[in-house]
Formats: C-alpha cells, structure tokens, sequence
C-alpha cells in the first residue's frame, strides 16, 4: 500500500514538473510576438474613429478674414485639425512643431494637407497673435489659423468633444479627415512627425 502512495506521489511529481516545464517553453515562445505587437503599437496616443456634426459658426482667421466652419474645414480635402492657444506652454508647442516638422518633411505635398488650428483663448488671441504665432511655425497658406467669439469656438469645441474647463488642462488631441470624408480619426496623446505622417498615409489608404 505505501508502496502505491509513494508511486502516485511520484507521477503527480513527474506530472507537475513537465506542466511547470511546459508553460515556461509556452512563454518563451509567446514572449518574441508579445515584443513585436508592443513595438507596431502606437507610443504616446490612442486612435478612435468618430462622425462629429460641424456646427454652423463663423470664425475670424489670422488675417482678419472671416470664414464659416464649412470653409475652414473643406470637404475637398484632407484636414489635420487641433485645438492650441498661444500663451501655451505644455502641450501646444509639442502639437505644433510637430505639425511645422510633418510639412517640411512633405514639401511639395503639404499643401494638400489643410492644417487648421483654432485657438481656446479668444479673448487673448487676436488675428494679430495667431499671425506671430503662425510666423514662429513658418506656417504657409494651407496651415491656417483661426479665433472667434467665446460662444463660437465654445460650439467648435463642443462639437469635437474637446471642450475643457481649464484651458491649462486641455488635452493634446489632433483630428485627421480624408477629403469628402465624414469620419473624422481621433489622436488623444502627443504624436511625433513620424506618427502624423504614417496616419496620414493610413488615412488615404482607407
């Protein structure tokens, strides 16, 4: 009879040490296609697609000029849109260099990329700013710059679901749109060049 226990004990032993042995191969194995997901994974922002209704506004661009919000996102081309203010000093800066980075890097081909940026601070930003802000980036023409009254660029934001009650803590986000495209892919994070220029190429694949 002890003889028996001892034997049980012994393959339940046996049985165990080659599971403990198995996972462990399993693991190792898993391990180099857990390390190539993680690197094709985005680093600094997530992506979600969404259908967002441009509200009926009118805002004021860098120029003085005053532009409906049909006009300031053309449907004939592609948009890469976020939301800064010039007084900013965290997140804004990283949005727009990496914006000014992206068009040096196209050359030619940036220009049909509409690049808009509305500002959070009406009151403060005036055409006036957004110019000198704009000359800082070397933004040209299809990288255009735009306040407005309080209530207007609230809607704007509304409409975007980037509205924040502290304009300190708003959030990095940008938005790109494919011309005559009625979803609108949304970055929440800060993104590098090399990030803004593979969804672009992704977006005009779609």
């Amino acid at each position: 009879m002890k003889r028996l226990v001892s034997l049980a004990r012994f393959i339940s032993l046996g049985f165990l040490a080659c599971a403990a042995m198995a996972l462990k191969a399993s693991a190792s194995a898993a391990e180099p296609a857990a390390q190539e997901a993680a690197a094709q994974a985005p680093k600094g922002y997530a992506r979600s697609h969404h259908r967002y209704e441009l509200p009926k506004v009118v805002l004021v661009g860098q120029d003085g000029r005053r532009v409906p919000m049909s006009e300031v996102v053309p449907r004939d081309a592609p948009v890469a849109l976020t939301f800064i203010f010039t007084r900013c000093a965290s997140v804004c800066p990283v949005l727009s260099r990496a914006l000014a980075e992206l068009r040096k890097r196209m050359r030619a081909k940036a220009e049909a990329v509409r690049v808009v940026s509305i500002t959070i601070d009406p009151e403060h930003d005036t055409p006036e700013e957004l110019q000198a802000y704009a000359s800082h980036y070397e933004a040209t023409a299809g990288w255009q710059f735009y306040t407005g009254e309080p209530e207007q660029i609230d809607a704007v934001l509304h409409a975007f679901d980037a509205f924040s009650q502290l304009r300190e803590e708003h959030k990095p986000i940008t938005f790109l749109r494919g011309a005559y495209g009625d979803e609108w892919t949304r970055f929440d994070g800060t993104m590098t060049p090399e990030h803004l220029a593979a969804e672009l190429i992704r977006l005009q694949q779609r």
